[in-house]
């Protein structure tokens, strides 16, 4: 008999263990194929959105979605360091995590009575193929342009976690594969022989070389690391996937295919780089077009009578381009500026709408500055700006109404003082200062875009809308507010919704002041449109109002308060009850606190649609979108 021959006569022969890396690649695209179903399902409801709506008129269907939703926006709590997923994704990642782990050990043997006459030890083998069979989809999860985004809807921000969790299970499974290996070796032959096939077999420290690459890139995934320097992060995470493919290559050989999983991954990260280029060009009309405007605001918070030293402020960045790039509401960019951070792409949510004839569209984005990039760009364009102004807000509980507001049409913001009436709807009071003082600046740097990314669910498909925001996350809901407003106004046959709540939590009134052209325009719809709408403004960084306020500050709820968001869901509810509304669509875009909190109350009201304590309530449906991952 040969030695082939003879291998294959074995109980879980050597030339067979590749099935192992097949089934398992089998069972992730079942999963990818099952969510494809969805997002497929999700696309029917908004272009046929009275056939979607069918769907939920059938018995037990609507109550059966509900449960799923309830666990599924559940989160738990977590810290500034490490954050659980919903509570869907923990129970999907540990059942596959437990499944796998199961049938990899439940199969015997685990080893053979001899390594050098009946070979390697199976559990070593169909761990490793395991292991191995893991690389694309890890890579498909980390890239931003990949398979799975494109026949799911879901971004490649929320694949993250999937991303980490399979880097997780194929170090966990690697682990397996070396350590029966090893023990085989030494029980046998002893150190010696351990350190002889250290010294005559490359597969021995190319794996080893490979499992602690591996380990030291979920080291530094952590939160801690990646809040230190996220700069480091990625530049090193991309050096050691490359040295770590490298080691692959090497130490799998030409065995068992196991190469053609690691080509897929590489197949995936260039085809990834060459759509991103490519989109990187037209979206700066070939590197004719790469300057950006961005607007600089100060708003600082002045010490009241009595204080000794100012309380906190803000700082906001607003950066605009004249693209030919098309985008839909709530996606997403990626900016990146050669002159500040050439190796580090931010992102951002496109707060505009695009132009909807040939012509290139004004793309706007927002946001809060924090450290490294944007507060390089911040403090650039503080110290090379066009011009700046100021202006200080003073405290004064009976605010009056502003007669000449000397609006910026060009930069969509109000030269004078601001503000609104005080009252008290909620919960926590932030004690700040009542007086600000406001500055302007601007200039142009160089910026690349890339993108958009990103799929959000029509709120046309859905009779009652209510948007929350938090801060600069108004980014994110306001263009999801305009589109489906603009389309009610040109009377959309698709558009099913009846009434639109928008709820925005400011820290000050500049940035209030900063997006006064759009939340103009909703009012103005307001006035105009046959659907219910009604705007709510709270502003948390100030006590009360000053002496002048603008048309659209009349909307400020109140001052120095956190809105309730669960009263504000119960009363929302019950509304769309009273009219008889059979769905109900909420978006968020905040701190991770306010979308924990939504997530939660959502979760609990959809436990009470399948417990059928909801009336006419049907679907009730969440979209979070966090600041970051």
């Amino acid at each position: 008999m040969s030695d082939m021959a003879f291998y294959d006569s074995l109980p879980e022969p050597w030339s067979r263990q590749d099935k192992y890396a097949y089934r398992t690649t089998y069972l992730m695209c079942a999963f990818v194929f099952v969510a494809a179903v969805c997002h497929a399902l999700q696309l029917l409801r908004q272009t046929r959105p009275k056939y979607g709506a069918f769907m939920y008129r059938l018995p037990i269907v609507p109550r059966l979605i509900a449960l799923m939703r309830s666990i599924s926006y559940y989160h738990l709590r977590g810290n500034r360091f490490f954050r659980l997923p919903a509570l869907k994704s923990c129970i999907l990642i540990a059942s596959f995590f437990i499944a796998m782990v199961a049938w990899i050990f439940s199969i015997k043997p685990h080893y053979r009575p001899s390594l050098d006459v009946e070979g390697s030890p199976p559990l070593a083998i169909r761990s490793g193929m395991t292991a191995i069979s893991f690389y694309p989809f890890i890579f498909a999860c980390a890239l931003k342009v990949n398979p799975i985004s494109f026949l799911t809807g879901i971004s490649h921000a929320r694949l993250q976690i999937y991303h980490q969790s399979l880097a997780f299970m194929m170090f966990f499974f690697g682990l397996v594969h070396a350590i029966a290996f090893l023990w085989r070796t030494s029980y046998e032959k002893g150190y010696a022989g351990v350190k002889e096939c250290y010294a005559e077999d490359k597969m021995y420290w190319t794996g080893t070389v490979s499992i602690c690459l591996v380990a030291w890139m979920l080291c530094s995934s952590l939160g801690f690391f990646r809040n230190y320097s996220y700069r480091f992060f990625v530049i090193q995470h991309i050096l050691c996937v490359m040295l770590l493919l490298g080691f692959m290559f090497v130490h799998v050989s030409d065995m068992l295919n196991a190469r053609f999983f690691l080509w897929a991954a590489v197949a995936f990260w260039i085809f990834s780089i060459t759509v991103r280029g490519c989109m990187a060009l037209v979206s700066s009309d070939f590197f004719a077009g790469n300057q950006a405007q961005v607007d600089i605001q100060t708003v600082t918070n002045l010490p009241l009578q009595g204080e000794t030293s100012p309380a906190r402020g803000s700082e906001t960045i607003r950066i605009s381009f004249t693209t030919p790039l098309r985008w839909r509401p709530g996606q997403h960019v990626y900016v990146r500026f050669p002159g500040f951070a050439v190796a580090q792409a931010h992102p951002f949510t496109a707060m505009s709408l695009p132009n909807r004839s040939r012509l290139d569209s004004r793309l706007v984005l927002l946001a809060k500055v924090h450290q490294s990039t944007t507060r390089k760009i911040f403090d650039y364009v503080k110290h090379h700006s066009n011009a700046d102004q100021a202006f200080i807000n003073e405290v004064n509980t009976m605010p009056k109404q502003l007669e000449n507001s000397n609006y910026d049409t060009e930069k969509s913001l109000f030269r004078a003082p601001a503000m609104a009436n005080s009252q008290s709807v909620s919960s926590e009071i932030e004690k700040q200062p009542a007086i600000q003082r406001s500055f302007i600046q601007s200039a142009r740097v160089t910026a690349l875009l890339d993108g958009p990314y990103g799929f959000t669910t029509d709120p046309a498909s859905y009779e009652h809308v209510l948007l929350f925001a938090g801060g600069s996350g108004v980014s994110y809901v306001l263009p999801i507010a305009m589109h489906l407003l603009r389309r009610c106004a040109e009377q959309d046959p698709r558009v099913l919704t009846k009434r639109l709540r928008f709820v925005w939590t400011a820290h000050t009134t500049g940035l209030v002041d900063w997006l006064e052209s759009d939340l103009a325009a909703i009012l103005e719809y307001k006035k105009t449109l046959p659907i219910s709408i009604e705007l709510d403004v709270h502003v948390t960084g100030e006590a009360s109002g000053s002496k002048h306020e603008s048309y659209v500050q009349t909307m400020i709820k109140a001052y120095g308060v956190r809105p309730n968001i669960s009263e504000f869901v119960r009363e929302e509810v019950s509304t769309a009850m009273d009219d008889n509304i059979t769905s109900l669509a909420t978006y968020v875009c905040g701190p991770g606190s306010m979308a924990h909190d939504l997530s939660n109350v959502m979760a609990k009201t959809n436990l009470d649609l399948a417990r059928g304590r909801l009336g006419s309530l049907r679907d009730i449906y969440l979209d979070v979108e966090n600041f970051s991952w």
